[in-house]
């Protein structure tokens, strides 16, 4: 297959887009997470630091705010992931069409995208589960208390 300069630079350029917009997502996703899990240390720490007990507000609302962050930060998460690996797809192909040796090259030193790796998406995608079991639990305390 006989390809142009052109194709070339076309497509080196679309293969280097698609890993910058690779970059920017994860750099959002962080950020995101850095922020709900900012807040919800935050409202763990001020909310609960009364000696008053359980609350409607420390021990409901908070709680639910903290639940509804993390849960949004899970799904963010989820979803860069989604988008990411269209653009890593797109890439890839890309490659294979323009640049076959640098392809072949790319695969051998390549991570198998079988089976699960723990990266750090899947980490912070953890984490914001994690988050959400605390705040469940001072929700159940509340409610128990209040019957």
């Amino acid at each position: 297959m006989s390809t142009k300069v052109n194709d070339v630079e076309f497509a080196l350029a679309y293969y280097e887009h698609q890993y910058e917009r690779m970059a920017k997502l994860e750099e959002q996703r962080l950020t995101f997470t850095n922020i709900v899990i900012t807040l919800t240390v935050v409202a763990l720490t001020f909310g609960f630091s009364s000696t008053q007990g359980l609350t409607l507000v420390n021990g409901l609302v908070l709680p639910v705010l903290m639940i509804s962050l993390n849960i949004l930060g899970a799904i963010y998460t989820w979803r860069t992931l989604q988008y990411i690996h269209i653009h890593r797809e797109r890439a890839k192909d890309i490659l294979k069409t323009y640049a076959e040796k640098v392809y072949e090259v790319d695969s051998l030193k390549s991570l198998p995208t079988t089976g699960f790796r723990l990266g750090l998406a899947r980490i912070q995608l953890l984490m914001h589960v994690v988050l959400t079991i605390p705040p469940l639990v001072l929700i159940i305390t509340y409610v128990w208390n209040t019957l």
